[in-house]
């Protein structure tokens, strides 16, 4: 492989505020190593020819977790808390304000003896080596564009493949998971789930279809959590049933996210579990599993090294790169470079924000910017973000004890999540600083803070129902301020919009993250992309976490950092990368059965295409319903057919319409049954009903150019 080149030096106007200042001016900062050893002095990134750093944003790096005033040096225990049944509202923010000593309990699991080799020199494609033999296959195109092989490869050797498998997260955002196999063991990173979009009406959530996994789970050796958001751990309820219930290897903040889910689905009791730090290296199997921390807007993220008898592959997660983190500590630059250089075969990074250049915004210079608005606000404040966005609550909670306001934290997901940090260390609340939402007429606007859901304008959100009025504890009116927080997530932009109409109608000054910088996003731009693979040094590259289109531009990415166009491969859900003994990396012909499994109520996998298709017709030109009593024998058609319209016409305003309706209906059958039928019984229904569906059909679409569903009703007399 080509020596990367180096990357482009330039830094975005704007990004070097946000790395001196609020966090290094607190006191009780200390050096601490996540591991529990001593600290060793991070390497910063990846360094050109010259022994020079890479552009980065500038400011001294902070030298680990940054804390609030007061804070102890040492965190306390991370530990999972009892299990119970679902607590309610008021009794989580009991909990939350009263503050909670943590249990003790054991990270069980084994640990590998000692770091595996890796696989012999020759094994290994070398640097600048030519480009393995493969087969040309005219199955599709291995990486797009004028400059770049159209042909699909395959490999010729059939021997100690390792096999990649994507079952969802390759063609959309969200409900990641991936199967890694080599010989009959498998393990699965992720078990995430997907929001229905517009074209899937009526469906709660989306999951992906493991058909392939389900049966072979008896060779499943271990699912593998990267970080505790929905749309890697959601799927958990639903999957892990059907693979046999394979051990979950998580950090302890994921394990807690997904413990809610699965006992109330009554499986908490039937996982095996292993809890995972950073520092950990896992024997599963043949595979030889090691995590490095990466930054992410949600505690605890990491990528995973994944070392076969093949060579290693690397699956980032999600993932930036903040030189000052709240309430986190930077990435393990130096143990990503060292895996780098021990050799990657293959990289599987993160897509989400490849075409947006630059680097993302530290999640300090956001704080310093929302504690700037709750410094200026004047009226009550109502801050929405997302639930599991730990470090904005964290920089709120800051902001509010400075300003002397309370707090009140709104919506049962975030009640969760903010008890779940408090229990394991990820967030410090000022003493006192918590009030009921039930009690909030005892303080003045300007003394309240309010945290809440809704940012995404999901429907029973609490914002959302503040939006409508509907909410019981907080009524929005003229003077508060709203914040939102986030950024809207693909196919929820319509919902938000039409959310923040409302609070604009009800007197709220809402400010959002196209007016100021008030978030940022938890995913890598450009040069953070760049700056992840020039450490790991793929000689492979597989783009991951993203639509096609982005796949595609983060190829090309790599191409600018040394990665040839030859070994970058774009799947979609169910394709198979294989990697032969010798190190031979290309994509097989094969397709494993994968697609979308939609979660509508308590059914799953019941809803199918043929049912949104007649959902997206209802809710296109509506339904038409004709009820016709007909006479047993005969097959005459007995006084006037009625009709029903549900989303097509309005009854009572279309009577012309209705009367021309039955006068067609009439016409379908005999006006003299029995000489019709020459006396016989008239048995032939079906075919009665799909006539007047067909010919009621084309009147209809002839009189208002609209195609309702037409659904005959026959009642024999």
């Amino acid at each position: 492989m080509n020596q990367p080149n180096q990357p482009n030096d330039s830094q975005q106007p704007g990004q070097n505020s946000g790395h001196q200042g609020r966090n290094q001016n607190r006191p009780g900062n200390q050096n601490r190593n996540r591991s529990g050893g001593p600290n060793k002095p991070r390497s910063g990134g990846p360094r050109n020819n010259q022994g020079n750093r890479f552009s980065s944003p500038a400011g001294p790096k902070p030298s680990g977790r940054q804390q609030p005033p007061g804070r102890p040096p040492e965190r306390g225990n991370r530990s999972s808390g009892p299990k119970g049944a679902r607590p309610s509202m008021s009794s989580l923010m009991q909990s939350v304000a009263k503050g909670l000593t943590p249990d003790s309990k054991p990270a069980g699991g084994q640990m590998a003896a000692g770091p595996t080799s890796q696989p012999p020199a020759s094994t290994l494609p070398s640097a600048g080596a030519p480009a393995p033999d493969f087969d040309n296959r005219d199955s599709g195109m291995l990486y797009p564009g004028s400059q770049f092989q159209s042909k699909s490869h395959e490999v010729k050797d059939r021997q100690s493949k390792l096999r990649i498998i994507p079952l969802g997260g390759l063609e959309e955002i969200g409900m990641n998971c991936m199967a890694i196999e080599y010989g009959q063991d498998i393990v699965i990173v992720d078990v995430g789930w997907m929001f229905p979009d517009e074209t899937m009406p009526g469906v709660d959530y989306v999951i992906p279809d493991v058909t392939y996994l389900e049966k072979k789970k008896q060779n499943i050796r271990g699912v593998l959590i990267t970080h505790g958001h929905l749309d890697h751990i959601g799927s958990a309820p639903y999957l892990l049933p059907k693979l046999g219930f394979p051990k979950v290897y998580a950090t302890q903040f994921a394990r807690a996210l997904m413990e809610g889910p699965l006992e109330e689905h009554n499986l908490l009791n039937r996982v095996q579990w292993q809890t995972v730090k950073y520092s950990d290296i896992l024997q599963i199997g043949p595979f030889r599993v090691e995590f490095f921390h990466v930054n992410h807007n949600i505690p605890e993220g990491m990528g995973l090294a994944i070392t076969t008898p093949v060579g290693t592959v690397v699956h980032t997660g999600d993932y930036k790169f903040d030189e000052t983190p709240v309430g986190d500590e930077p990435a393990e630059f130096e143990k990503i470079e060292r895996i780098g250089r021990e050799g990657v075969l293959l990289a599987m990074c993160d897509s989400t924000n490849v075409e947006r250049p630059g680097h993302t915004v530290s999640e300090a210079e956001i704080g310093r910017n929302l504690d700037e608005l709750i410094g200026k606000a004047r009226g009550r404040i109502i801050l929405s973000t997302f639930s599991t966005l730990i470090p904005r609550m964290q920089e709120a909670l800051w902001s509010a004890a400075k300003n002397n306001r309370k707090v009140t934290i709104v919506g049962r997901s975030m009640l969760k999540n903010v008890e779940i940090c408090q229990r394991l260390g990820y967030l410090e609340i000022p003493k006192d600083i918590l009030v009921d939402s039930r009690n909030l007429k005892r303080y003045r606007d300007d003394e309240l803070l309010v945290i809440c859901t809704g940012s995404q304008a999901n429907e029973m959100s609490a914002l959302v129902r503040m939006s409508t009025g509907e909410h019981r504890q907080v009524v929005i009116k003229q003077g508060d301020t709203v914040i939102l927080s986030s950024s809207p997530i693909p196919g929820n932009e319509r919902s938000v919009e039409l959310m923040m109409d409302n609070l604009f109608r009800l007197g709220a000054d809402v400010m959002y993250s196209k007016m100021l910088d008030i978030h940022t996003s938890g995913h890598a731009y450009q040069e953070e992309l760049k700056q992840m693979l020039t450490m790991l040094k793929p000689t492979h590259f597989m783009p991951v976490h993203g639509e096609y289109r982005k796949r595609v531009l983060h190829g090309r990415l790599a191409n600018e950092v040394g990665v040839s166009p030859h070994n970058v491969h774009l799947l979609d859900n169910g394709r198979v990368l294989e990697v032969n003994h010798k190190g031979e990396v290309g994509m097989t012909k094969e397709k494993v059965v994968s697609g979308l499994v939609f979660v509508d109520g308590l059914g799953v996998g019941d809803v199918g295409q043929v049912v949104m298709r007649d959902r997206k017709h209802m809710a296109e030109d509506g339904m038409c319903v004709i009820i016709a009593m007909v006479d047993r024998r005969s097959g005459k058609l007995q006084g006037n057919p009625d009709i029903i319209s549900r989303g097509f016409i309005y009854l009572r305003e279309s009577g012309k319409l209705i009367q021309e309706m039955r006068d067609e209906v009439r016409k379908k059958f005999p006006k003299d049954g029995s000489k019709a039928n020459h006396g016989k019984p008239h048995a032939d229904f079906a075919t009665l009903k799909a006539k007047l569906r067909d010919d009621i059909g084309d009147f209809l679409y002839q009189k208002t150019q609209r195609r309702p569903m037409v659904l005959p009703v026959i009642l024999e007399v």
